[in-house]
Parts: C-alpha cells; sequence; structure tokens
C-alpha cells in the first residue's frame, strides 16, 4: 500500500497537518540560522587562515634570488588550508541543504492553506 487514504480530507486534518508543518518550519528556520552562522564562521576562518599561510610563504627563502610568486604562494596557502577550505565547503552544502528543506516545507504548508481555503465553504 502506498499509505495514501481514498477518504476525502478533513478541515481538521487539513488545519492539523498546518500546524505540524508550521512547528517544522519554525523548527527549519532556527537550523538555518544555526547553519548560517556555522557556515559564516567557517568561511571566515578559512579565508584568514588562507591569508596566513600566503604570507608565510611569501616570506620563505628567496627561490632563485627572488621571492616566490603570487601564484607559488596562492597554491601553497591553499594546500596548507586544504581542511578548513573543505569544512567552508561542507558547511555551505549543509546550510543549502537545510533552505531547501525550509522551502519544501514552505511549499507543503502553501498547498495545504489552499485546500483549507478551497474547503472552507464546505464546512459549517
Amino acid at each position: 500500500t502506498s499509505g495514501v487514504s481514498d477518504e476525502p480530507i478533513t478541515q481538521h486534518a487539513v488545519e492539523q497537518e498546518i500546524l505540524r508543518l508550521s512547528r517544522l518550519l519554525d523548527t527549519a528556520t532556527t537550523q538555518i540560522a544555526k547553519r548560517a552562522r556555522d557556515a559564516a564562521t567557517k568561511r571566515a576562518t578559512a579565508k584568514i587562515d588562507l591569508a596566513r599561510a600566503f604570507l608565510e610563504a611569501r616570506g620563505i627563502t628567496e627561490i632563485n634570488g627572488r621571492p616566490p610568486s603570487a601564484d607559488y604562494c596562492e597554491a601553497s596557502a591553499r594546500v596548507a588550508c586544504a581542511d578548513q577550505v573543505i569544512a567552508q565547503e561542507m558547511a555551505d552544502a549543509v546550510l543549502l541543504g537545510a533552505q531547501e528543506a525550509a522551502r519544501n516545507t514552505r511549499s507543503q504548508l502553501d498547498a495545504l492553506r489552499s485546500v483549507a481555503a478551497n474547503a472552507r465553504h464546505l464546512v459549517t
């Protein structure tokens, strides 16, 4: 069985589902805020660590009598900070997932509100 009932949906059932989805959306909103802060912290940490690693690479002993190129320093910094960059990317992905989940819940809630509005005139 698919779990879908052939019985008509009642106004009470629609209202209960709206309340459930509203609570779920409140939770999702809280999670998005938490995940956005986490992603921002990781993004800032990665940028700061990359800058530090770049400056450290720039300060190394001269290569062939000259300081290392900016490309070398950038590559060196990216290798040195790979874990922070990966953590930042993962945090961004988790944030995007949470945002999408909230959009889906909001769409379900909007659909149920439409059902409720359309069925309201049938209920006395």
